[in-house]
C-alpha cells in the first residue's frame, strides 16, 4: 500500500474521512484555513492520488484547461459531499470553524 503524503496541518480525522472518496465518483468541496478564517480556501471536485499525492481536478471529461491541484495545506475546516439537487453532506467539520451565513 502506497503512503499518502497529506498537507501540512491536515487533521487525523479530516484525512480518515476523506480517503473512502479518494478514487471515487462523489465531488467534494474542501475548505482549508484557519479556524478564524471568515471562509477559508475553497476546492471542488473529484478527489485521487496522483502517485502518493492527494489531488483534486475540478471535472474529469478532458475539457481543455481542466488542471488537477494538489490538496492545499490545513487545518481543514469542511469537507462536503456535494450530492445533485440535494442538500450538501458535511463529510468533515471543524469543531472550532462555523461558517458565515449568507444571508
Amino acid at each position: 500500500m502506497t503512503a499518502i503524503r497529506w498537507p501540512d496541518d491536515w487533521q487525523l480525522e479530516a484525512r480518515a474521512a476523506i480517503e473512502p472518496y479518494l478514487g471515487s465518483h462523489a465531488r467534494l468541496r474542501i475548505i482549508v484555513g484557519t479556524p478564524t478564517s471568515i471562509d477559508g480556501t475553497v476546492l471542488e471536485g473529484f478527489v485521487f492520488l496522483d502517485g502518493e499525492v492527494p489531488t483534486v481536478i475540478h471535472n474529469r471529461d478532458d475539457r481543455p484547461g481542466t488542471y488537477p491541484w494538489p490538496f492545499l495545506r490545513g487545518p481543514v475546516l469542511r469537507i462536503l459531499e456535494l450530492r445533485p439537487r440535494r442538500t450538501p453532506l458535511v463529510v468533515f467539520a471543524h469543531p472550532d470553524w462555523t461558517p458565515r451565513s449568507r444571508t
